[in-house]
């Protein structure tokens, strides 16, 4: 006799095309249809991306307040001015974001489909479909939502039987070339999947082929952004922000996630305070304690898989001099419990999924650990923020897909254990910002 799960999925498989159709419609429809009501104000690292969309578009060059800038990348707010060449309404970015995140359910159905089965990619693509935290992503002016589409789209390239072909090792090389335009870290990606190829693949001509197709067309793709920063800033580089945000994360003041921090501020040039910001971040490594450095990691860390509560309370404004605590406590408790409690089950799920994998020892999870072990390093290195976690967070969702349908199981003592250490940290995580919440705001 079938059980209900094994049920459904002979349903599934019956309807594959039909279901897959209808969660594209759902899931287009579930980010549009808020467009008719308030949206998040453009403040922040919005309102510079808007800004230098707007100075692009008007022939003054990827600038700020008149002078030329490597401080953001250029991918995001080159996207921004296409948008706004058609339309100055914000409404029309949204659009292509609501498209890029349906893109992003696409993306997530093939790629469970071509590592696991049809089923799993189907439901995937629908807990992508009705995420709430993707569906309020999708309103604000932020790399997010683009810049997770492009991966997963890498992602479904790379774990397709297709990748040996010309065409789709082209694609795969501009998808990834073109993140990196939106965040330079994406870099190591690629190196991850470099090495993801060189395990997979056994002939030596195979793995030149593949890495050297997708270094060729990532290079001609970040190229006219290195020579133009050549010839502005007479320096090789992808941006000046590295050093600044390396500053922010280590710094005796540094909490672990971003906050206001204006040392740098003495010099002039943005060269200047890359520069700075890594000599003083590491001089106040050297300084530290081996204790006080794991703290700060660990906070880090924490502040990396924080909740989603962030996110529904950006959606109101938030006045300038009032505290985040205070705010916090007043956003409506349906809005904070709406938006985490689907994360929270899906961290919880997919980190499951991921163990169960790993155990398994396929060339999938070989590269799900990297994939994962590597973005947080890179935020371990700087620093966490909520924001950050959201382009992993459809392999989340996918290994939950995954644990739920799958019959294996966590079985053995040390994959109870790891799982119950990873649910401690992630439960401890949240339990403490909502204590933390309560103490500021009473």
């Amino acid at each position: 006799m079938l059980s209900p799960l094994q049920k459904f999925g002979k349903i599934l498989n019956n309807y594959i095309d039909s279901i897959l159709g209808f969660i594209i419609l759902i899931a287009f429809l579930l980010r549009v249809i808020p467009l008719f009501f308030p949206l998040p104000p453009i403040v922040s690292d919005a309102h510079e991306y808007y800004l230098l969309a707007q100075n692009l578009l008007e022939g003054n060059g990827f600038s700020l307040s008149g002078n030329p800038t490597a401080y953001r990348m250029p991918g995001y707010p080159f996207l921004l001015a296409g948008i706004m060449a058609l339309s100055h309404s914000p409404i029309a970015i949204y659009i292509f974001q609501a498209l890029c995140e349906t893109l992003t359910c696409v993306f997530l159905f093939f790629i469970g489909k071509n590592v696991f089965s049809k089923k799993i990619g189907l439901v995937a693509s629908a807990f992508w479909a009705t995420f709430p935290v993707s569906i309020f992503q999708t309103h604000f002016l932020l790399t997010e939502s683009c810049y997770t589409t492009l991966l997963t789209g890498s992602m479904a390239i790379l774990f397709s039987s297709h990748r040996l072909k010309p065409f789709p090792l082209i694609l795969l090389g501009t998808l990834c070339g073109y993140a990196s335009l939106i965040k330079p870290h994406t870099i190591g990606l690629i190196v991850v999947i470099f090495i993801y190829i060189i395990k997979k693949e056994k002939e030596y001509k195979t793995i030149m082929l593949q890495c050297g197709v997708i270094m060729i067309v990532t290079l001609s793709i970040l190229s006219p952004w290195i020579i133009r920063n050549w010839i502005v800033f007479e320096k090789i580089m992808l941006t000046t922000n590295g050093g600044v945000n390396f500053w922010i994360g280590n710094n005796p003041q540094a909490t672990g996630s971003y906050y206001e921090e204006n040392s740098l501020e003495k010099y002039s040039t943005e060269l200047e305070k890359n520069k700075k910001g890594y000599q003083l971040g590491w001089e106040f490594i050297n300084s530290q304690s081996p204790k006080h450095i794991l703290e700060l990691t660990i906070k880090k860390c924490a502040y990396l898989f924080s909740s989603e509560s962030p996110l529904a309370i950006q959606r109101h404004h938030v006045p300038p001099k009032k505290r985040y605590a205070a705010v916090y406590a007043h956003t409506p408790l349906f809005e904070l419990i709406g938006i985490n409690i689907h994360y929270v089950s899906f961290m919880l799920m997919g980190t499951a999924g991921i163990i169960i994998l790993v155990h398994n020892k396929t060339n999938f999870s070989f590269f799900l650990s990297l994939f994962i072990g590597f973005w947080i390093i890179v935020h371990l290195i700087y620093f966490g923020a909520s924001r950050f976690h959201y382009p992993i967070l459809p392999f989340f969702i996918l290994t939950s897909s995954y644990f739920l349908l799958s019959k294996e199981k966590l079985i053995q003592i040390k994959q109870k254990l790891f799982f119950g250490l990873c649910v401690i940290f992630l439960v401890g995580i949240w339990m403490i910002e909502i204590l933390t919440v309560i103490c500021f705001s009473s």
